[in-house]
C-alpha cells in the first residue's frame, strides 16, 4: 500500500531516489526516478548507466538518450526502465507499507 500525493508531484521538485506514480504503456506505474533532465541514459548489453556509471544490470532494450528539460528516467521494481515527461508523473510516493 501506498500514501501517494499529487500536490508534491506539481510543487516540488522531482528528484533523483524519488518514487513517483506516472502514466507510461497506457497504464499506471510506480517507478524509482534514476536520471533527471540534463542526464545520459545508455542501456547496452543488458547493463544501465547513467553519466556513464554503471547501475546494473536489467533486461531492457539498448538506447543511448539525454533527457532534456522536463525529462525523466524511471526504473519499475520488475526493472523496466521507462523515459518519463513532467506531465507524465501524476503523484509522488511520500511512503509506502
Amino acid at each position: 500500500m501506498e500514501f501517494v500525493s499529487r500536490a508534491a508531484a506539481y510543487i516540488t521538485p522531482i528528484n533523483r531516489g524519488d518514487s513517483v506514480l506516472a502514466k507510461a504503456g497506457g497504464q499506471t506505474i510506480t517507478a524509482r526516478v534514476t536520471a533527471l533532465p540534463g542526464d545520459r541514459v545508455k542501456a547496452s548489453g543488458g547493463e544501465l548507466y547513467i553519466n556513464g556509471d554503471k547501475i546494473g544490470e536489467y533486461a531492457m532494450e539498448d538506447m543511448d538518450v539525454l533527457l532534456e528539460d522536463g525529462q525523466y528516467f524511471a526504473l519499475d521494481s520488475g526493472g523496466g526502465g521507462y523515459e518519463l515527461g513532467k506531465k507524465n508523473i501524476t503523484a509522488k510516493v511520500l511512503f509506502s507499507w
